[in-house]
Protein backbone atom coordinates (compact mmCIF):
# COMPACT_ATOMS: atom_id res chain seq x y z
CA UNK A 1 0.00 0.00 0.00
CA UNK A 2 2.86 2.28 1.24
CA UNK A 3 4.50 1.58 -2.44
CA UNK A 4 1.44 1.97 -4.09
CA UNK A 5 1.16 5.20 -2.57
CA UNK A 6 4.70 6.94 -3.16
CA UNK A 7 4.84 5.78 -6.59
CA UNK A 8 1.25 7.01 -7.38
CA UNK A 9 0.11 3.20 -8.33
CA UNK A 10 -3.18 1.94 -9.20
CA UNK A 11 -4.85 -0.78 -6.64
CA UNK A 12 -7.64 -3.25 -7.05
CA UNK A 13 -8.34 -5.72 -4.68
CA UNK A 14 -9.79 -9.07 -4.83
CA UNK A 15 -11.63 -11.90 -3.43
CA UNK A 16 -11.27 -15.45 -4.50
CA UNK A 17 -14.82 -17.20 -4.43
CA UNK A 18 -15.27 -20.31 -2.31
CA UNK A 19 -10.99 -20.63 -2.52
CA UNK A 20 -10.86 -23.66 -1.46
CA UNK A 21 -12.63 -25.55 -3.76
CA UNK A 22 -11.42 -24.19 -6.73
CA UNK A 23 -8.18 -25.98 -5.76
CA UNK A 24 -8.00 -29.76 -7.52
CA UNK A 25 -6.61 -32.42 -5.11
CA UNK A 26 -3.05 -34.03 -6.12
CA UNK A 27 -3.67 -36.62 -3.82
CA UNK A 28 -5.91 -39.12 -2.76
CA UNK A 29 -8.05 -39.06 -0.02
CA UNK A 30 -11.01 -40.87 0.76
CA UNK A 31 -13.69 -40.13 3.87
CA UNK A 32 -16.69 -42.32 5.73
CA UNK A 33 -19.71 -41.14 3.97
CA UNK A 34 -21.04 -38.09 6.37
CA UNK A 35 -23.97 -38.87 8.63
CA UNK A 36 -27.56 -38.60 6.67
CA UNK A 37 -25.76 -38.59 3.41
CA UNK A 38 -26.93 -41.91 1.96
CA UNK A 39 -25.37 -43.52 -0.56
CA UNK A 40 -27.08 -45.53 -3.59
CA UNK A 41 -25.48 -49.24 -2.14
CA UNK A 42 -26.50 -50.93 1.20
CA UNK A 43 -22.69 -51.22 1.37
CA UNK A 44 -22.09 -49.60 5.01
CA UNK A 45 -18.00 -50.16 4.15
CA UNK A 46 -18.63 -47.76 0.91
CA UNK A 47 -16.18 -44.60 1.29
CA UNK A 48 -16.03 -41.55 -0.82
CA UNK A 49 -13.14 -40.00 -3.01
CA UNK A 50 -12.72 -36.49 -2.96
CA UNK A 51 -12.06 -34.74 -5.98
CA UNK A 52 -12.10 -31.13 -4.81
CA UNK A 53 -9.99 -29.27 -1.56
CA UNK A 54 -12.28 -28.10 0.67
CA UNK A 55 -12.47 -26.29 4.15
CA UNK A 56 -11.50 -28.22 7.22
CA UNK A 57 -9.19 -30.50 5.27
CA UNK A 58 -5.29 -30.39 7.26
CA UNK A 59 -3.50 -29.31 4.53
CA UNK A 60 -6.27 -27.02 2.42
CA UNK A 61 -4.55 -23.80 2.83
CA UNK A 62 -1.51 -25.30 1.01
CA UNK A 63 -3.27 -26.94 -1.34
CA UNK A 64 -5.37 -23.59 -2.24
CA UNK A 65 -1.39 -21.69 -2.09
CA UNK A 66 -0.13 -24.07 -4.69
CA UNK A 67 -3.13 -24.02 -7.12
CA UNK A 68 -2.87 -20.24 -7.03
CA UNK A 69 0.62 -20.08 -7.52
CA UNK A 70 0.58 -22.51 -10.50
CA UNK A 71 -1.35 -19.70 -12.32
CA UNK A 72 0.51 -16.82 -11.05
CA UNK A 73 3.77 -18.63 -12.33
CA UNK A 74 2.39 -18.70 -15.72
CA UNK A 75 1.58 -15.58 -15.58
CA UNK A 76 5.14 -14.67 -15.21
CA UNK A 77 4.77 -13.91 -11.55
CA UNK A 78 7.24 -14.42 -8.76
CA UNK A 79 7.43 -14.82 -4.91
CA UNK A 80 10.02 -12.59 -3.05
CA UNK A 81 12.48 -13.68 -0.89
CA UNK A 82 11.13 -11.93 2.13
CA UNK A 83 7.12 -13.14 1.90
CA UNK A 84 6.03 -16.17 -0.82
CA UNK A 85 2.35 -14.28 -0.53
CA UNK A 86 4.70 -11.07 -2.33
CA UNK A 87 4.47 -11.85 -5.88
CA UNK A 88 6.41 -9.20 -8.16
CA UNK A 89 6.39 -9.04 -12.65
CA UNK A 90 8.25 -5.93 -13.55
CA UNK A 91 6.84 -3.30 -11.70
CA UNK A 92 3.33 -5.26 -10.89
CA UNK A 93 2.74 -6.21 -7.36
CA UNK A 94 0.09 -9.18 -5.92
CA UNK A 95 -0.48 -9.52 -2.43
CA UNK A 96 -2.63 -12.35 -1.01
CA UNK A 97 -4.00 -13.39 2.41
CA UNK A 98 -5.45 -16.52 1.89
CA UNK A 99 -8.24 -15.62 -0.18
CA UNK A 100 -8.04 -11.98 -0.05
CA UNK A 101 -5.60 -10.26 -2.91
CA UNK A 102 -4.20 -6.61 -3.78
CA UNK A 103 -3.34 -6.21 -7.14
CA UNK A 104 -0.24 -3.19 -7.54
CA UNK A 105 0.35 -1.65 -10.55
CA UNK A 106 1.07 1.44 -12.71
CA UNK A 107 -1.60 2.01 -14.39
CA UNK A 108 -5.72 1.22 -13.88
CA UNK A 109 -5.24 -0.66 -17.46
CA UNK A 110 -2.05 -3.30 -16.41
CA UNK A 111 -4.51 -3.42 -12.93
CA UNK A 112 -7.34 -4.72 -15.22
CA UNK A 113 -5.37 -6.75 -17.52
CA UNK A 114 -4.00 -8.70 -14.63
CA UNK A 115 -7.50 -9.34 -13.51
CA UNK A 116 -9.05 -10.35 -16.30
CA UNK A 117 -6.13 -12.39 -16.77
CA UNK A 118 -6.80 -14.60 -13.56
CA UNK A 119 -10.72 -14.55 -14.37
CA UNK A 120 -9.57 -16.11 -18.08
CA UNK A 121 -7.82 -18.47 -16.38
CA UNK A 122 -11.15 -19.83 -14.05
CA UNK A 123 -10.26 -18.34 -11.24
CA UNK A 124 -13.40 -17.40 -9.65
CA UNK A 125 -13.09 -14.05 -7.75
CA UNK A 126 -15.12 -10.76 -7.12
CA UNK A 127 -13.83 -7.56 -7.65
CA UNK A 128 -13.59 -5.24 -4.37
CA UNK A 129 -12.73 -2.23 -6.18
CA UNK A 130 -9.63 -0.11 -5.14
CA UNK A 131 -7.77 -0.80 -1.86
CA UNK A 132 -10.06 1.26 0.96
CA UNK A 133 -10.52 -2.12 3.60
CA UNK A 134 -8.17 -4.58 3.68
CA UNK A 135 -8.21 -7.66 6.38
CA UNK A 136 -10.15 -5.52 9.04
CA UNK A 137 -7.92 -2.07 7.95
CA UNK A 138 -9.92 0.56 6.86
CA UNK A 139 -8.04 3.06 4.24
CA UNK A 140 -9.01 6.50 3.74
CA UNK A 141 -7.21 8.19 0.17
CA UNK A 142 -7.07 12.31 0.41
CA UNK A 143 -6.70 14.42 -2.44
CA UNK A 144 -3.50 15.23 -1.67
CA UNK A 145 -2.03 11.61 -2.16
CA UNK A 146 -1.92 10.93 1.34
CA UNK A 147 -3.61 7.99 3.53
CA UNK A 148 -4.63 7.14 6.93
CA UNK A 149 -4.86 3.97 8.07
CA UNK A 150 -7.19 2.90 11.06
CA UNK A 151 -9.16 0.30 12.87
CA UNK A 152 -11.88 0.75 14.10
CA UNK A 153 -13.84 -2.16 14.43
CA UNK A 154 -11.17 -3.77 16.00
CA UNK A 155 -10.75 -1.03 18.36
CA UNK A 156 -14.61 -1.20 19.22
CA UNK A 157 -14.60 -4.73 19.82
CA UNK A 158 -11.74 -4.23 22.40
CA UNK A 159 -13.31 -0.77 24.10
CA UNK A 160 -16.78 -3.31 24.44
CA UNK A 161 -15.32 -5.83 25.90
CA UNK A 162 -13.77 -3.62 28.85
CA UNK A 163 -16.54 -2.45 31.43
CA UNK A 164 -17.32 0.63 31.62
CA UNK A 165 -15.26 1.57 28.52
CA UNK A 166 -17.87 3.22 26.52
CA UNK A 167 -18.44 6.10 29.20
CA UNK A 168 -14.13 6.81 28.19
CA UNK A 169 -13.16 9.87 26.79
CA UNK A 170 -10.53 9.93 23.78
CA UNK A 171 -7.79 11.62 23.49
CA UNK A 172 -4.91 12.13 21.00
CA UNK A 173 -2.14 10.83 22.59
CA UNK A 174 -1.79 8.82 25.52
CA UNK A 175 0.96 10.52 27.15
CA UNK A 176 0.66 12.38 29.83
CA UNK A 177 0.12 16.29 29.23
CA UNK A 178 3.22 18.49 29.59
CA UNK A 179 5.16 15.96 30.60
CA UNK A 180 8.95 16.88 30.20
CA UNK A 181 11.86 14.29 29.67
CA UNK A 182 15.11 14.36 30.05
CA UNK A 183 17.99 12.40 29.96
CA UNK A 184 20.72 12.12 32.49
CA UNK A 185 24.90 12.66 32.30
CA UNK A 186 25.09 8.89 30.08
CA UNK A 187 22.21 9.72 27.98
CA UNK A 188 20.08 7.10 29.68
CA UNK A 189 16.14 8.62 29.88
CA UNK A 190 15.71 10.27 33.53
CA UNK A 191 12.77 10.61 35.69
CA UNK A 192 11.28 13.60 35.26
CA UNK A 193 7.73 15.49 35.97
CA UNK A 194 5.08 13.62 34.20
CA UNK A 195 6.74 10.03 33.79
CA UNK A 196 5.02 7.16 35.33
CA UNK A 197 7.33 4.64 37.61
CA UNK A 198 7.24 0.83 36.68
Amino acid sequence: MTIAKLRNFHTKSLDFVQAYPQAELKSTIFLRSPPGVELATDNEEMVLQLIRNFYGLKDAGRIWYLHLMDGLDAMGFSPTESNPCILIKCTDIIVMYVDDCTIISRTKADVDKIYKELKRRNYKLTDEGTLEDYLGLQIKHYDDGSFRVSQPMLIERILASIPGMQFARSTKSPAISGAILSKDEHGDPGKSHGTIDP
